[in-house]
């Protein structure tokens, strides 16, 4: 009876009670927690939790492919069941399934070095140079093809010291696979032409990024020398002077005045320089056009329009026009380093339609650059569209031509995807085509941001000032308090 009694009394204390229902909810928990593990992987659901979105197709990828009239196959040199999971190619296999999702799109993979000969026959004189874990993405009905390589598919950094050791910095595969697509089902191509001999920048000489830009949206870049040739070549859609420093030629000025007679499309990008060189055909070229460059500098002193460590970096507003109609929404704050502003003239020209569409602050200021000019005060232009009726020409006149330059964008990278969206928008509209693809690089790691003067000083503030002074009146109230 004594032993009854004693388990009836532990079965019956709150200490048993308490202590049966923690260890069925315990149970009931990790039943879950194991019927859950077990399902959810025969589901096949994912989710990408990447603040970066790097395993999710972007809207503009989605609508491309949705709209694809020709079949298109993505082709990889490499056998997939032997990339390793700590390989960069692991996420590239795996990304390309939603491509492969499509009903115009079929991802296949191809091992050279077990089908000797595949490579020759998909590229049959060697022009696409293509090697182990290259992707080639084609047209099947004309074999239009475009290869993808590992530059085009990784941001990288090369380490300074002695090491030389490469990291892969950001994912760059969506826009490389879908650009891809979108150049491969293109009928027609236009050409863009760097002009080079008046020690201009080139995409082999600084404006490497903006070359990759326009190949992604489909044009076909390449250079030539002006002064050596004294010759436009016959295919040119597109011309690209990039920070002359030495003026044009007679004879180069007239080549280039017949070029838009015909219907051509040109954009001349002149920074401030640190030089007195004058540029009388040049300004001769553009004064038909209503435009002239002035001999300055551009300064910012509004806190919001330049970045926090320097006023000659400007954020200008961009003013909606036609020629701006594709980017206008689309960018936060475009960086225009080392300015100079332009002059829209007020002649009566009614076949020309020229509309400013970069334009400073109030506050800022254009510094004389040359003896005999005089500094101004005040909102200026620093771009200009100009299109003409009577010959459909195309005209973009841009005072800085830094702010594509590849070391400017390496150093402010968190607005290269702003400069990019407007440069591309601006090619765009000279061959009028508004369409672009312009993905941003998605970051494996957290993204410096970088912020104007005004923000500085207000992070200053809640940093610094407002704890400071909490702490004041917290010692205040303590002093007055503690004899109380």
């Amino acid at each position: 009876m004594k032993k009854e009694s004693k388990l009836r009394k532990i079965l019956t204390s709150k200490s048993f009670k308490y202590g049966t229902s923690s260890f069925i909810i315990v149970a009931v928990v990790l039943a879950l927690f194991i019927v859950i593990n077990i399902t959810i992987p025969l589901l096949d659901l994912e989710w990408d939790l990447t603040p970066e979105g790097l395993y999710t197709l972007s809207d503009t990828s989605k609508q491309i492919l949705e709209e694809l009239d020709d079949e298109v196959e993505i082709i990889g040199l490499m056998d997939p069941t032997k990339i390793s999971s700590a390989s960069s190619y692991y996420d590239v296999i795996r990304f390309l399934n939603y491509y492969d999702d499509y009903d115009k799109v079929t991802v296949t993979y191809v091992d050279p070095d077990t089908n000797i000969g595949y490579v020759s026959q998909i590229d049959p004189t060697g022009a696409l140079d293509l090697t182990r874990q290259n992707f080639v993405v084609r047209r099947i009905k004309d074999g239009n093809t475009k290869a993808v390589k590992y530059y085009d598919l990784f941001s990288t950094y090369v380490s300074s010291d002695s090491t030389f050791e490469i990291t892969d910095t950001g994912s760059k595969v969506e826009n490389a696979f879908t650009s891809a697509i979108s150049y491969v089902t293109r009928d027609s191509y236009s050409k863009v032409y760097f002009v080079l001999g008046h020690n201009e920048y080139s995409y082999l000489d600084g404006y490497i990024t903006a070359r990759d830009v326009m190949e992604l949206n489909g044009y076909d870049v390449s250079t030539f020398d002006l002064r050596s040739t004294l010759e436009i070549p016959s295919d040119a859609d597109i011309l690209l002077i990039i920070n002359p420093t030495i003026d044009l030629l007679d004879e180069e000025t007239k080549l280039l005045e017949d070029f838009m007679k015909n219907g051509g499309r040109l954009m001349i990008c002149l920074g401030a320089l640190e030089t007195n060189e004058k540029f009388p055909n040049i300004q001769k070229f553009l004064d038909y056009y209503n435009i002239q460059y002035n001999y300055d500098r551009i300064k910012e002193y509004d806190a919001n329009s330049y970045m926090a460590s320097n006023q000659y970096y400007i954020f200008p507003q961009i003013i909606g026009t036609e020629a701006t109609l594709n980017v206008y929404d689309n960018i936060s704050y475009l960086l225009i380093p080392n300015a100079r502003s332009i002059r829209i003239l007020n002649k009566s020209k009614s076949f020309l339609v020229v509309n400013p569409i970069l334009k400073t602050s109030a506050m800022s200021k254009q510094e004389a650059s040359i003896s005999g000019y005089d500094s101004t005060s005040g909102a200026a232009y620093t771009g200009a569209s100009v299109k003409s009726l009577a010959t459909e020409s195309r005209l973009i006149v841009l005072g800085s031509s830094d702010f594509m330059r590849d070391y400017i964008l390496v150093n402010n990278k968190a607005y290269e995807a702003d400069s990019s969206k407007f440069f591309i928008g601006l090619v765009n509209w000279l061959e009028g085509d508004y369409s672009q693809v312009n993905i941003e690089e998605k970051n494996y790691f957290v993204n410096i941001i970088s912020i104007t003067a005004s923000q500085a000083n207000f992070v200053a503030v809640l940093l610094y000032i407002l704890p400071a002074l909490i702490l004041l009146f917290g010692g205040i109230v303590y002093l007055k308090r503690r004899h109380l």
